[in-house]
């Protein structure tokens, strides 16, 4: 095994070293393969057929050392107790990190079953839901009662192209939101069919008035913040003894890969967001936590909008919008960093304002 992640050859060069001080007429060499998986066998399995093709040892220990470097393994791993038990993490982020993959995997087949198999059918002016595969669950939506769609991504399924399409309206299961899972998995590609079949007065459409480069610290505000927490906290961490260091980084290991997943999805928001006017519709694009929403709002579902500005964004001219729908009690639709202008002349076009901007 390669020395950069185990002992065993320093070991092995030690008891050669042991032999000939015994054994000084006996020839023995330890070579290094330099690779940290099972993939190492390739390696030795070679060397048994250029020894059968007359390579002396010093010729072959040769043959080796250049040889080694062309062999690429990739593994990885079960569980991380082999990590802790060596040292290389603390056994507190060994538990956590499986803790986080068993309430995962735990997820995700619920998910899976509450949601598997379903179908979509659009009668009339009725939406139908059937899903489920132990418990089966049938919706009946009408249109009267229907506050929008919502197509929600996380930053994985967005750069993949997948997503998954909700309905929203009141009386459907307070735990989610009022929201209902229509369609769990959809592709990019084939979300304007279904939405051209099922629901073609609601299809969305692409942002017309989108923040500008000079909104994007205001989306990066809070993993920024985050960081310099994470930075003082690790300064602060020297000064606590060798004891608790350990666990301070493996706390700050995690912050920073989930500051990080956070800045990207901050950035596909900052990317993507926006207001679109489509027939009869409003298209607001923004996040929610750690998830990219596209919202799809009936026009005459729209209660109240307020511009928002701060102090140091009122010179600029850009706000953020909040859109109230009616049957959404207490849950706006927020898109940040926009132009006030261009967000109020696009509401007075779908006729939502009749005022000039004031």
């Amino acid at each position: 095994f390669t020395r950069g992640l185990s002992s065993s050859v320093d070991a092995a060069r030690q008891a050669a070293d042991m032999v000939r001080e015994s054994h000084p007429d006996f020839e023995i060499y330890v070579v290094d393969n330099v690779c940290p998986s099972a993939a190492a066998e390739l390696l030795a399995l070679e060397a048994v057929n250029q020894a059968a093709k007359g390579l002396t040892a010093k010729e072959l220990v040769a043959w080796a050392e250049e040889a080694r470097y062309y062999i690429h393994g990739y593994f990885t791993l079960d569980s991380f107790d082999a990590l802790a038990r060596g040292g290389r993490i603390p056994p507190a982020a060994a538990t956590v990190a499986a803790l986080l993959l068993i309430c995962w995997g735990a997820a995700f087949l619920a998910e899976v079953t509450r949601n598997l198999p379903f179908r979509l059918i659009r009668h009339r002016e009725v939406a139908a839901v059937h899903r489920g595969l132990f418990t089966r669950r049938d919706y009946a939506v009408s249109d009267e009662g229907l506050c929008g769609l919502e197509i929600r991504q996380t930053a994985l399924s967005r750069l993949l192209g997948f997503g998954s399409l909700w309905l929203r309206a009141p009386g459907l299961p307070q735990g989610r939101g009022e929201l209902l899972p229509a369609v769990p998995v959809v592709s990019r590609r084939s979300l304007a069919a279904v939405m051209g079949s099922v629901f073609p007065e609601l299809e969305p459409v692409r942002p017309t008035v989108r923040p500008g480069a000079r909104a994007l610290p205001r989306y990066l505000r809070a993993p920024l913040a985050g960081v310099a927490a994470c930075g003082a906290l690790y300064r602060c961490a020297g000064q606590w003894g060798s004891f608790w260091r350990p666990w301070v980084e493996a706390v700050l290991l995690f912050a920073a890969v989930g500051l990080g997943w956070y800045a990207l999805v901050c950035l596909l928001d900052w990317h993507s967001a926006g207001v679109g006017l489509g027939r009869s519709c409003l298209t607001l694009r923004t996040s929610r936590g750690l998830r990219l929403c596209t919202e799809v709002v009936p026009l005459r579902r729209v209660a109240a909008v307020e511009f928002r500005q701060g102090v140091l964004v009122r010179p600029g001219g850009r706000c953020d919008l909040l859109v109230t729908v009616m049957g959404r009690a207490g849950d706006r639709i927020r898109v940040r960093g926009v132009e006030k202008s261009a967000a109020w002349a696009l509401l007075k076009e779908a006729g939502v304002l009749t005022a000039e901007e004031l």
